[in-house]
């Protein structure tokens, strides 16, 4: 008698079945551990809304602002030109791996949390050069 396994695709013969039986543990966002036999067939339902970290499937980079997806079963979203964020659901934030950065979402935009005042002074610069080339500068 012989075997498939679905997950490898790998045809086993019965004897080799008694021998290689492992039990597969699955992290999932919420911590939760679901064990069960990889021949077993009885594979576990996972709520589609804990397939993807709290934000949800994808959102917008907080750095050029495209649309990038979540990557399943993970808490981390991933930019093609800016690399991955990862979703802290204890305190909401996006933290941005390659720097470092932190980001909170405000009324659907992403505001960068500063940790030194230099961070934010050069943001309030760039600020008012973006609004003085809208137009928006001192009259006089």
């Amino acid at each position: 008698m012989t075997h498939t396994d679905r997950v490898n695709n790998v045809t086993m013969e019965a004897g080799q079945l008694r021998q290689w039986s492992p039990t597969v543990i699955i992290r999932l966002p919420e911590t939760v551990d679901y064990r069960y036999e990889e021949l077993s067939g009885s594979y576990p339902m996972v709520n589609p809304a804990l397939q993807y970290p709290i934000f949800g499937p994808e959102i917008q980079c907080p750095h050029c602002r495209q649309e990038i997806p979540a990557l399943t079963l993970t808490d981390t979203y991933l930019c093609p030109r800016h690399g991955a964020f990862e979703a802290n659901p204890d305190n909401k934030e996006l933290v941005h791996l390659q720097s470092g950065r932190h980001w909170r979402q405000w009324e659907g935009e992403w505001y960068r949390q500063h940790t030194h005042p230099d961070g934010i002074r050069f943001e309030i610069h760039e600020a008012l050069d973006r609004l003085y080339t809208q137009g928006y500068g001192p009259r006089g």
